[in-house]
């Protein structure tokens, strides 16, 4: 199964920077949907 992990927040909170970061520290992709 692969993990789906979502980040909801309103504009201008750092929602697309945390997601980077997570992204490279557990070797997930990331997709940005805004």
């Amino acid at each position: 199964m692969v993990p789906i992990i979502t980040i909801d927040g309103p504009s201008g909170s750092g929602k697309g920077t945390i997601a980077r970061l997570l992204a490279d520290l557990f070797g997930l992709h990331c997709l940005d949907s805004g």
